[in-house]
């Protein structure tokens, strides 16, 4: 028996079974669709949570090291990376400086010296600009023998100061991970940039802006470190301070140039003299102070009255006390005041002379 129009009834209840199928299916199919979004939204949530902390702990902090550990650590956490590794770049030299180990942690490189790379080196194109960004499974000596890795520059004020390098990807690196991976190498690049400034900074404030020597604050610094290590070690050091002759003269009759062009000859005819392990600063004015561990007053008078004849033959003279650890005093105070005393009678007796402190001998 057929209905009018056509379909046997009989075959209705298939037909409905096959269309809610198909409904179910296509439901299914959308409930898949929107759990795969769900969880690639959660991922980049937790990505994005990750690189906000990362952010935040680098706004705390300008010590450098820290700075590129936690960038590191955020890299390999948020993005599943097995290796994270940071290359200093200065100029077209690359030399490795940090790595993730297996466990997390971030530690200093084993083979941290300058990569001698070839001209088509893609590290090398990266560190120079050539390139903003490398994805290849290739050889890439000592990093890696042909896994798929990934190198991004960290770049500041126009200036590459880094490559970040990471690798071991359980998976494709996607555009995703390509993105926010060059968003921790924008931020870290900023931090860098910034921890570099703040050290530059810091090390101005502790050198004389005209004669370039440590000034007094970066002297008292060298000076707990000189006690300290005279006192472990149980040997003595001379503390000397050296006056430029007739520094006022010349002001008044060859004009303040000239009295700073005779206090920068001083500065450069000492630091030349001096040993490499000698602390050499500007006090004040026309004061200067050496410091030479490891010397007693016999070797240290001899070493200041190089200093003099070697100023003499540059057409300026200086006067100098010196004072002895322990002998004269166990402080910078003490030896200050010593030395200080030293230098006066150098001056009353006619200048251009070293006067050792009395109790040194």
């Amino acid at each position: 028996m057929r209905q009018h129009g056509g379909t046997p009834l009989e075959d209705a209840p298939g037909i409905r079974e096959d269309a809610l199928r198909r409904q179910l299916e296509s439901a299914l199919d959308r409930l898949a669709l929107v759990e795969a979004e769900r969880d690639e939204l959660a991922r980049q949530n937790a990505e994005l949570f990750i690189l906000q902390q990362v952010f935040s702990a680098i706004n705390s902090t300008l010590e450098l090291d820290d700075i590129l550990s936690m960038v590191m650590r955020g890299i390999r956490e948020a993005l599943g990376y097995q290796r994270v590794v940071l290359l200093d770049v200065e100029g077209a030299t690359v030399t490795p400086r940090m790595m993730t180990e297996p466990d997390g942690s971030v530690a200093p490189l084993a083979y941290a010296l300058p990569l001698d790379l070839e001209p088509s080196s893609p590290l090398l194109a990266v560190a120079t600009g050539e390139f903003e960004l490398f994805v290849a499974q290739a050889s890439l000596p000592p990093l890696t023998d042909g896994s798929t890795f990934c190198l991004v520059p960290l770049v500041a004020r126009e200036t590459i100061r880094g490559v970040i390098f990471v690798d071991g990807l359980d998976g494709e690196i996607t555009d995703d991970s390509v993105r926010i991976l060059l968003d921790f190498a924008s931020q870290a690049a900023m931090a860098v940039e910034s921890a570099r400034l703040f050290q530059e900074t810091k090390r101005l404030a502790m050198v004389d802006h005209l004669t370039g020597l440590a000034n007094a604050r970066r002297l008292h610094d060298q000076m707990e470190h000189a006690l300290a290590l005279a006192a472990r070690h149980g040997q003595p050091f001379c503390f000397v301070i050296l006056d430029l002759d007739d520094l006022k003269r010349i002001n008044d009759t060859q004009g303040h140039a000239a009295g700073d062009a005779a206090l920068r000859t001083f500065a450069e005819t000492l630091k030349a003299t001096a040993r490499s392990s000698d602390v050499v600063a500007r006090y004040a004015g026309d004061e200067f102070v050496l410091v030479m561990p490891q010397t007693d007053a016999q070797a240290g008078r001899r070493a200041v009255e190089r200093v003099l004849a070697a100023l003499n033959v540059r057409g300026i003279s200086a006067s100098a006390g010196l004072a002895v650890y322990p002998v004269n005093a166990v402080d910078e105070q003490g030896l200050f005041l010593a030395a200080d005393g030293a230098l006066y009678r150098a001056k009353v007796g006619g200048k251009n002379r070293c006067a050792v402190a009395a109790s040194a001998g």
